[in-house]
């Protein structure tokens, strides 16, 4: 298996053109919202002096309003330009996430939470929008012009020079004190985030159990200590942080320095009252964009610790051999060589495991619980990888079968039967758009809902509501079956497809099964024996190893395990 990590700068790269514009008309408008600021300083020379031409302060004031004009024009324009880019950056994030969970093993997909997934493709890509739309152009131009007008302050006088950047230190000094701790802390905080977003989560999708047994005071307990917990640290987040912050913001000002300098050198001579104003009025533009470039620094820290915990989250060995080259299969036999496999290592689930279905065949894989049942269905998926041995379809290792051809080749329907928040027609249609509605009717038919479907005022086109709850468990099955075999696939796996299923509804779903699944090799994880004693080949699993193969009388005959669970099943001849 390999690890990619995911690059945002790559990303970026992709959008630079609208970053650069960005950048650039944010220099301008910093730059011409520095022009007030000469225009104030000639206009109290002019005071100072008595000059008192009213057009002279009419045409200073009338140049400060353009220039703020200018300034908010380039700042709109700059914003809204790497917004843009911000926009599209993030598209092609969630998009590259999404690519790499199909890249995964799906049983990692299937094992995370829903709300570490609507955290991590919702709210953490979305907290790198305000930062990255904003640190990119305003840290390059409030880096750019302060250190502009410093150089030109150096020019009129070089002892303002250095009074003006004297307080710099200050602010680095500061500013290193917050950032000390910045990453522990802050990924503390996203830790408590993910943590409640989590149990959120959880605690909606299980009110009705809670209920159902009497836990909901508890379950709400746990669910507000959650919530308190993050209030908690963002609170002590922001007391350790805000000391550093109001010091930083009082104590950075150039005219700490440049006044008291400013005066002294001005008594003596050696500054003319001109340069003196122009340089006092010109460094108070440098603290101001230094801080706004300090607290988007900041912001570019949020941004590496949100792509760390993105990258941490998807920090899993992606599957080998996924390629887009299509193999030739020139039967669906499948086959198990000396399969080892463990979730945890060290405790193996499989051992050793080997057997052969052949092409056509109706099989059946079964044994007492925990002994590997889903989880050998769950490797011909792909859903993992074994540690040892290997799987093959048609003689060919699935690891260098492409996951699309893979996936084409097999229909699955589990034990979940999840149906999504539209039509009964659009579920059916699933992956398979472009189906004639007439085709779908008549696999309807054969897999006993049609009926049922009818029976609502709106037939087909009848949203099922969200995860299929207008729809019985015996309905839903049915429609997941339905919709497994409008795939059409070779190679079809039921994981005890009627375990949870009334007497009734099991007869009419395995008459659908018997009638769909003809000339395909069909694969079943059973529960109840009674609906596979037909199967043409049956596999007995304990422990992870095979115990004993078969049809149903032989093993009866050979299989003390199997007569066993016949006769716990109450199906003794």
């Amino acid at each position: 298996m390999t690890r990619t990590e995911i690059s945002l700068e790559a990303f970026i790269k992709e959008e630079k053109k609208g970053y650069i514009f960005s950048i650039i008309l944010a220099i301008i408008g910093v730059g011409f919202g520095m022009i007030p600021y000469i225009c104030i300083s000639e206009i109290i020379l002019n005071l100072i002096k008595n000059m008192n031409s009213f057009k002279t302060y009419v045409i200073l004031f009338s140049i400060s309003m353009i220039a703020y004009g200018v300034k908010y024009t380039c700042t709109g324009i700059s914003t809204s330009l790497s917004h843009e880019a911000t926009f599209r950056v993030l598209d092609k994030l969630r998009n590259y996430i999404a690519e790499k969970l199909t890249k995964v093993p799906m049983g990692y997909v299937i094992d995370n939470s829903s709300g570490m997934f609507k955290s991590l493709f919702v709210e953490r890509v979305e907290q790198l929008e305000v930062p990255l739309a904003h640190a990119v152009p305003e840290v390059a131009s409030n880096i750019l012009v302060p250190i502009t007008i410093i150089i030109y302050i150096f020019t009129l006088n070089w002892k303002m020079g250095i009074a003006s950047v004297l307080t710099i230190p200050f602010g680095i000094g500061s500013y290193s004190k917050i950032m000390n701790t910045f990453s522990e802390k802050y990924k503390n905080i996203i830790d408590i985030r993910n943590h409640m977003s989590s149990t959120v989560v959880e605690y909606i999708n299980g009110i009705e159990v809670v209920k159902t047994f009497g836990q909901g005071e508890n379950s709400y307990s746990k669910f507000v200590n959650v919530v308190k917990k993050n209030t908690k640290a963002n609170i002590k987040w922001l007391k350790s942080t805000q000391k550093y912050t109001s010091f930083m913001m009082n104590l950075v000002s150039s005219m700490v320095f440049t006044l008291p300098i400013g005066c002294y050198l001005y008594s003596i001579g050696e500054l003319s009252l001109a340069d003196f104003l122009f340089s006092l009025i010109l460094s108070l533009g440098i603290t101001g964009p230094l801080l706004s470039a300090v607290i988007y620094t900041d912001n570019l820290a949020k941004i590496k610790m949100i792509m760390k915990e993105i990258n941490d989250i998807l920090n899993v060995d992606e599957l080998v051999g996924v390629n887009s080259i299509k193999k030739t299969i020139l039967n669906y036999d499948v086959e198990f060589k000396n399969v080892d496999f463990q979730y945890i290592e060290g405790q193996n689930i499989l051992n050793e495991l080997s057997f052969n279905i052949k092409q056509g065949e109706k099989a059946a894989i079964v044994g007492p619980s925990g002994s590997g049942k889903s989880t050998v269905v769950k490797l011909i998926n792909r859903f993992w990888d074994p540690q040892v041995g290997s799987i093959s379809i048609g003689g060919v290792n699935i690891k260098d079968i492409p996951i699309a051809q893979l996936t084409n080749m097999i229909s699955y329907v589990s034990q979940d039967n999840y149906l999504f928040n539209r039509s009964i027609m659009e579920n059916l249609k699933l992956g398979n758009e472009n189906i004639e509605d007439s085709l779908v009717i008549d696999v309807c038919k054969r897999a006993n809902c049609h009926d049922f479907i009818m029976e609502f005022e709106q037939g087909y086109q009848t949203v099922v509501g969200k995860e299929g709850n207008l729809l019985s468990g015996g309905q839903k099955q049915r429609i997941t079956i339905a919709r497994a075999m409008l795939k059409n696939s070779p190679i079809v796996i039921l994981d005890e497809a009627t375990a949870y299923v009334d007497p009734e509804n099991e007869t009419l779903i395995q008459s659908a099964i018997t009638d769909l699944t003809k000339d395909k090799t069909l694969i079943v994880i059973a529960h109840r024996l009674n609906t596979i004693v037909n199967s043409d080949q049956i596999i007995l699993l304990e422990n992870g190893k095979l115990v004993s193969s078969g049809t149903h009388e032989e093993l009866l005959r050979s299989s003390k395990l199997y007569r066993n669970m016949w006769k716990a099943n109450n199906y003794e001849n």
